[in-house]
């Protein structure tokens, strides 16, 4: 019994490195790190702004961009 408890928890290890990898590696694929500094009143905003709305910063962004470009 116990070496089957070993067995499993061995196994969950390493899925979950592989899975760790993937993520890695898909990630590194298909996103790049986008990096700024603001000040603490604009964060405050943004985060408030996807708080209430239920989106990801990255979500903000790409709305903002939007918007930006319909008011041209």
């Amino acid at each position: 019994n116990i070496q089957l408890v070993k067995r499993f928890n061995y196994m969950n290890e390493k899925n979950q490195r592989k899975k760790i990898e993937y993520n890695t590696k898909y990630n590194k694929e298909n996103y790049v790190n986008f990096s700024l500094k603001i000040k603490p009143e604009l964060n405050n905003k943004i985060v408030n702004y996807c708080k209430s709305n239920n989106i990801s910063r990255p979500e903000f962004l790409e709305r903002a961009i939007e918007a930006l470009n319909h008011d041209i």
